[in-house]
């Protein structure tokens, strides 16, 4: 990696581009992350020496390809000597075949170069990832392929995502330019006038849907800058927790489960004691029960970031599109949203669809710890709605607290058949409420990035004395998103509640008379979600932007 990073001045060295070779097997392209379609054998290992291997490798839709000189590679072993999988490298300069291929003929994301390469070469075993050991005649690598893909995919999920939510963003202002100048250079919008100055903004019906563009995009904005912040700060705990499994001998999974049990236990007291405490707390000391306890949110703050921002945020860059009229449909809209609605379809796609997030997050979000913290965090938004009413974060406390409620009932609960209603199997369960989750977190998070404007704000620059202004617009903001989250979260749970009893059954009435009486608080919290969506959309009538474009058609 040293050889990707820019030379220094006087310093003439090629800069190296690099190649995430996975998807296969081919023609069948991403069907699995866990079928895998390259091979890798052992073309020499004499003795005193570093076993040779040869690799075979075909890749399909392999992003920066055109210009790669070295690529990372998952391939299986077709070898009795190698065991299991891995992730290789391979460079342009190996002896072989290192062919870019054919470019893909992609729909979108057009300047991005994708192609279909073929590797047939011979590399030395110091180039698997991580390393390996001999264990009698036979290469063991010290990572499979798949844990890997999960380190890597952990990080590059949270950086689609957020491009999702830069689009939304960024289609705020020239949808706002069309709407003033509509009716412009027509008899009947005279300067002065406010047809002239607003044009589209006069109608309720513009402002209120922008006002859900913008809110969208700044709950993305903040649940993906979060993940990213959360991921540098458990980066460090996780390689602590790395070594010491190394230093105690601790390998394979079922040794390293076993220590974490004690851990695990630790983590879930500390949890609960800060529950009955109320207050400012710091991480446990014991590196394994901090490990847990960070691992449990990042396992669902991932998945969630790049479940919600790509696909609820390519529903609102229609939205985006559709606020620009006939404008929308031209190659030459301001802006080039047609262009990113188009983007915005594929980032769905990327780095896993939406039903590998959902998958993921109907496992993580059932695990104790992470219900535990998230008992916490329901806490938390209480104790946030106190002192900052606007934000909507009694309206997000109160669809967390149904949302919990209806989990832990789908768990217990029984169909018809006698089977559990919520399984792996039953997607159409766990999947909704991995949806229903993933809205709660964006709201979540959006609301603490307020806090945290609100605390540092006054040191900006740019706002000074308009930080109060700017605070009211960005709480109706958070407020209209909160409202909303609530809101889905209420009609999954209803749903998952009641249309999964049978036709002519009837729930237990103490379960109705839970649920209705969390739902019906619920309903009471969204009280003042429809002011604070009127305030955002007269703030966006009266927002500056400049009156010409500032980028390049």
């Amino acid at each position: 990696m040293s050889r990707v990073i820019p030379p220094a001045e006087g310093d003439e060295r090629q800069v190296w581009r690099g190649a995430f070779a996975l998807t296969e097997p081919i023609p069948y392209v991403g069907v699995d992350t866990g079928v895998l379609g390259g091979k890798i054998r052992i073309a020499e290992w004499q003795d005193g020496k570093e076993p040779m291997l040869q690799v075979d490798k075909r890749g399909r839709f392999i992003t920066n390809m055109a210009f790669a000189n070295f690529v990372t590679a998952a391939v299986d072993s077709d070898d009795p000597r190698i065991k299991g999988s891995c992730m290789v490298i391979l460079e342009k300069g190996d002896p072989g075949t290192f062919d870019p291929g054919s470019p893909a003929q992609k729909l979108v994301h057009q300047l991005s170069s994708t192609r279909d390469p073929i590797f047939n070469l011979k590399v030395p075993a110091s180039r698997i990832i991580g390393g390996y050991t001999v264990n009698g005649d036979t290469l063991v690598p010290n990572f499979n392929h798949g844990e890997v893909i999960e380190a890597v995919f952990r990080r590059t999920r949270v950086t689609v995502a957020l491009m999702s939510s830069a689009k939304l963003l960024s289609a705020i202002e020239p949808v706002i330019r069309y709407h003033r100048q509509r009716f412009r250079g027509g008899t009947s919008a005279a300067p002065g006038t406010p047809r002239y100055e607003l044009g589209l903004q006069q109608k309720e019906d513009s402002l209120s849907r922008l006002a859900d563009v913008w809110a969208a995009g700044e709950a993305g904005a903040s649940l993906g800058f979060a993940a990213a912040r959360f991921f540098d700060e458990f980066d460090p705990v996780e390689k602590a927790k790395d070594a010491l499994f190394a230093e105690k001998g601790l390998r394979g999974p079922r040794a390293q489960m076993k220590a974490l049990k004690e851990p695990s236990e630790l983590a879930i007291r500390h949890l609960r004691r800060v529950r009955e405490e109320s207050g400012p707390h710091e991480l446990p000391s014991d590196p394994l029960a901090r490990y847990l306890l960070m691992d449990a949110e990042a396992n669902v703050i991932c998945p969630a970031c790049k479940l919600w921002n790509t696909g609820y945020g390519a529903t609102l860059m229609r939205e985006a599109v559709s606020l620009m009229g006939g404008y929308g449909i031209t190659e030459d809209c301001p802006g080039f949203l047609a262009q990113k609605w188009m983007d915005a379809q594929l980032e769905a796609t990327y780095e896993g669809p939406e039903a590998v997030q959902r998958r993921q997050l109907s496992v993580t979000m059932t695990q104790d710890i992470f219900l535990e913290s998230f008992k916490n965090w329901i806490l938390e938004n209480r104790a946030i709605a106190g002192n900052h009413p606007r934000s909507g974060a009694l309206a997000l406390a109160d669809g967390m607290e149904l949302w919990l409620w209806t989990l832990q009932y789908l768990m217990r609960t029984k169909d018809g058949a006698g089977k559990n209603l919520y399984h792996a199997n039953r997607q159409g369960i766990s999947f909704a409420m991995a949806d229903a989750l993933a809205w709660l977190l964006a709201s979540r998070y959006q609301i603490l990035d307020i806090l945290r404007l609100e605390e540092n704000g006054a040191n900006h620059p740019s706002l000074g004395d308009e930080l109060p202004g700017v605070l009211g617009f960005f709480n109706d903001l958070s407020m209209i998103q909160a409202v909303r989250a609530a809101g889905e979260c209420c009609r999954i749970a209803a749903e998952m509640v009641f249309a999964n009893i049978p036709v002519g059954s009837h729930p237990a009435p103490q379960d109705v008379s839970e649920f209705n009486a969390l739902r019906t608080k619920l309903d009471l919290s969204l009280a003042g979600g429809r002011q604070a969506r009127l305030r955002a959309s007269e703030a966006l009538s009266r927002i500056s932007i400049p009156e010409a474009l500032d980028y390049p058609q």
